[in-house]
């Protein structure tokens, strides 16, 4: 069995239940309509960005440029996120989160060893000679 919505019980009722009056017919057939009308709504609707997801995209942005700057400032060398973290003066998770939106972005190298541990970080940017 689906999982029971308003919608679902509402449909059961009239499926299920004999000689209601039509008026009530009508207003459960207009809940149903209002019900489907909303949930199509939300679905389609985007969410305006409030002031704290700007401010933390532009921390974010911010984070970013300062991680580049310092990848390339030596970039044959490979950085511990742990190493960056601190040069930066930010968290280790907030700095994974950063490389890996770097990464995504194909501007810094993801490196690790066999084990698959110790994951190392390198810039990906051209250098000017």
């Amino acid at each position: 069995m689906s999982k029971m919505t308003n919608v679902n019980a509402l449909t059961f009722v009239l499926e299920n239940t004999d000689n209601l009056p039509d008026e009530v017919v009508e207003r459960l057939n207009a809940m149903i309509a209002s019900l489907n009308k909303r949930a199509d709504s939300a679905k389609t609707r985007e969410r305006k960005p409030s002031a704290k997801d700007i401010a933390h995209q532009q921390e974010m942005d911010e984070l970013r440029e300062k991680v580049a700057a310092a990848l390339n400032a030596e970039p044959n060398r490979l950085f511990a996120c742990k190493e960056l973290a601190e040069m930066v003066g930010v968290s280790t998770p907030k700095m994974s989160a950063v490389l890996t939106s770097l990464n995504k972005a194909n501007r810094v190298l993801r490196s690790m060893n066999d084990k698959g541990k110790d994951i190392r970080w390198q810039s990906m940017e051209p250098q000017a000679e």
